[in-house]
């Protein structure tokens, strides 16, 4: 296989690990002086069997993490061959992978029985040619570390928790960056579960750093008569204290619809869909087209905010962060108690 990012991007990585509930799951170190190994600070309690396991089936691409399948006692060829079928395909759609993939699975005799096979080629999956006797080079490895610590340090107290947390942790395992771009659509696929706390802060930051440095080219650019004319792309739609009622208004209806659109359409596992960029692009033309001479449709505090910095233009400039916030804000309100799956509701589950 020739090595090449477009090639690798592609690639749908599998495998298989055994989770146990009381057990430290991963190897850990510890600083101690000689003749001090038995000490209680320097020894972790187990259980016998480590309190009982269950197996998981994951899956990941350069874009991000799959499905996570849990199933109790041990995995046969028959149990894969059902995993692969419920899931496999299902996983491609979640990474907008295509039908053109590569799948990658190891030559345990449960990939390679008949009964697998005969499944794989019936359903015309490329399969990545993998060594019989290598090292185990998988990169997926590296996740089911992160998720056996992460799991062990929420301490669940029996099988069904542990397969709760593990699918609670798998799913907060950091994905590409999803092209945000935008202030409110970063808070809320935060408060939809789409994105950790602690990735807020640098998103807003990267965001309005972008609107800065993209209109300081624009600046760059374009003439001074005809930059100083459109008041460096800074939004002057609003011109009186009248205007302002109708422009926060249409402000916060246009971004509650396009921030809908991003949450249901790529974060909301039921509705999730590969042709989210598509939708959102519709739904910008849509707004455009309606609130243009109502407030300019900003949508974004990071478009409204990098001109009015470059050509110091502050007029009203409050509008274009209330009305974006509130919307976005608005939205994750309905996807999170109304709108969204099992997994994201907080009520009518």
């Amino acid at each position: 296989m020739k090595d090449s990012q477009t090639m690798r991007n592609k690639i749908l990585w599998s495998d298989e690990t055994k989770i146990e509930l009381f057990g430290v799951n991963s190897k850990r170190y510890v600083w101690r002086k000689p003749g001090t190994a038995h000490h209680l600070p320097n020894s972790i309690p187990t259980v016998k069997h480590g309190g009982g396991s269950i197996m998981l089936w994951g899956c990941f691409s350069a874009a991000g993490t799959g499905r996570l399948v849990a199933t109790e006692g041990k995995m046969n060829a028959v149990k894969y061959r059902d995993i692969l079928e419920e899931n496999l395909f299902q996983s491609a759609l979640d990474l907008r992978l295509g039908r053109r993939f590569t799948f990658q699975q190891d030559n345990d005799p449960k990939h390679t029985a008949k009964i697998t096979k005969e499944w794989l080629r019936n359903n015309s999956v490329t399969i990545l040619d993998w060594p019989s006797q290598s090292p185990d080079l998988n990169p997926i490895e590296h996740l089911w570390r992160d998720l056996k610590m992460a799991v062990h340090q929420r301490s669940p107290s029996n099988l069904t928790e542990l397969e709760r947390i593990c699918k609670e942790e798998w799913q907060r395992i950091p994905k590409s960056s999803g092209s945000h771009f935008n202030p409110p659509f970063t808070l809320a696929v935060y408060l939809c579960g789409g994105l950790e706390m602690n990735m807020v802060i640098p998103y807003l930051a990267c965001q309005l750093t972008g609107g800065v440095l993209g209109a300081a080219m624009a600046k760059l650019m374009t003439s001074r008569e005809n930059y100083n004319k459109a008041h460096g792309a800074a939004f002057a739609v609003l011109q009186s204290e009248g205007q302002i009622g109708g422009a926060v208004f249409g402000e916060i209806a246009m971004t509650c619809l396009v921030t809908m659109v991003v949450l249901l359409g790529a974060v909301n596992a039921t509705t999730r869909s590969p042709l989210v960029p598509f939708m959102v692009g519709c739904t910008v033309i849509i707004n455009i087209l309606a609130g243009g001479d109502i407030s300019g449709t900003c949508l974004n505090p990071a478009r409204a905010f990098g001109p009015a910095v470059m050509s110091n233009y502050w007029s009203y400039h409050w509008v274009y962060w209330l009305g974006p916030i509130a919307g976005g804000l608005i939205a994750a309100v309905l996807v999170r108690f109304i709108l969204g799956d099992r997994n994201i509701r907080l009520i009518l589950k």
